[in-house]
């Protein structure tokens, strides 16, 4: 198989901007797995935790309003996710949106395309037939300070 000289970084690059994602994903999930199988089943009940009662919930309210419990419940929201069995689950969930995230810093950009029609960095063709720049010497010709200025030939 013969290869060109353009062929190599790219293909290098896609199998990089696939291998690396699924490294990640593959290793997050295994790490997941591992913690959901060795994690011990929680050992709280319902109402046995003083943070449950309805009597502790009313003085965190009288202390500090309804914005206190709410933020006492997202603390504990929060504290739960890093314990027991809901740690594989965060940790899978981390590891998808890494790789996710990994995923589309290593999609590269399609070429700009200039209002010629020529790819920017590339001046042998035109984007497509259409975009081809009209060789007319009767034409305005854009110059580069972003002005236009009339062709009038030699």
């Amino acid at each position: 198989m013969v290869r060109s000289r353009d062929d190599g970084p790219a293909r290098g690059l896609g199998r990089r901007q696939k291998a690396v994602p699924a490294g990640i994903l593959g290793t997050g999930l295994a790490v997941a797995l591992i913690i959901y199988l060795t994690a011990a089943p929680s050992t709280d009940r319902l109402g046995e935790r003083p943070e449950d009662s309805k009597r502790y919930l009313r003085q965190v309210e009288v202390y500090g309003g309804r914005a206190n419990v709410l933020a006492s419940d997202v603390r504990e929201w929060l504290e739960g996710l890093w314990q027991g069995r809901a740690l594989a689950f965060t940790v899978a969930s981390l590891s998808a949106l890494l790789a996710a995230v990994v995923f589309i810093a290593l999609t590269p950009l399609p070429p700009r395309v200039d209002r010629s029609g020529t790819r920017q960095g590339d001046d042998r063709r035109p984007a497509s037939s259409e975009d081809a720049p009209n060789h007319d010497p009767a034409v305005a010709v854009e110059t580069s300070k972003g002005g236009v200025r009339r062709n009038e030939g030699s």
